[in-house]
């Protein structure tokens, strides 16, 4: 079960930075930025309504808020990037092994 959950999140993770990838190479650089940017605000959106936005952090009020919003980005950010990172390289190595 786990390797079919990897195996799905990661064809899931391909799929997407594919996609972008064709849309930044077709010259879609501002819908890329916009889809990006949407996709950013309903994950932050989605996070509100099920009430947990507000990581376990022991700070409150605004303080919360704003490490809470700075961490999630951080952290999609992050995971999208090497989620990329990782597909080029596979991609570069099997081209490689040609």
């Amino acid at each position: 079960m786990f390797a079919l959950m990897t195996l799905i999140s990661s064809l899931h993770n391909f799929s997407r930075s594919l996609g972008l990838a064709l849309l930044l190479a077709g010259g879609g650089k501002e819908l890329a930025v916009l889809i990006t940017g949407c996709e950013m605000v309903l994950y932050l959106l989605y996070k509100v309504v099920r009430k947990d936005f507000i990581y376990w952090t022991k700070a409150e009020g605004i303080l919360a808020i704003l490490v809470a919003f700075f961490s999630r980005v951080v952290t999609k950010i992050i995971v999208r990037k090497r989620a990329s990172e990782a597909v080029r390289e596979k991609k570069q190595k099997k081209q490689g092994a040609m």
